[in-house]
């Protein structure tokens, strides 16, 4: 019971930080708060900035890199990932790195059951019924 409750434990906790992390916005803060001050009328002070980006025509945080799948720069960018569709950058790389983490874990988990029943079916059956067992379902 303990067993089956933890595995579907690390089963939503993967599945939640794989959506969290497909999700989550990458985009440079810089061009969003851009975005904000144009869509309200502000004004937004571009000299306060010293990295520009031709592609996107605007101002962008050092270490922020275009995104050639994604159309957008990444502030951190690390790469473009077509697993989460989305790019992984400063702003959602602890939640790639988390979703890894659980994954493995749950890799983990379905050796260690997968290698339990099979222990388990070969002290409970003699092999002869272990082969017929298998031909049932298998064919």
């Amino acid at each position: 019971m303990i067993i089956g409750i933890a595995y579907a434990v690390l089963t939503f906790t993967t599945i939640g930080y794989y959506l969290v992390t497909s999700c989550t916005n990458p985009t440079d803060p810089t061009i969003l708060l851009e975005r904000v001050c144009n869509y309200n009328e502000l004004s937004f002070h571009s000299s306060n900035y010293e990295y520009y980006c031709n592609v996107c025509s605007s101002c962008v945080l050092q270490g922020s890199k275009h995104c050639a799948y994604c159309n957008r720069c990444v502030s951190g960018f690390d790469h473009h990932s077509h697993t989460f569709n989305n790019c992984i950058g400063d702003i959602n790389y602890h939640l790639f790195y988390k979703t890894l983490h659980f994954a493995m874990w749950f890799t983990v988990a379905n050796m260690c059951i997968s290698g339990y029943t099979i222990v388990d079916l070969q002290s409970e059956y003699t092999q002869k019924e272990v082969k017929i067992m298998a031909s049932k379902y298998f064919g």
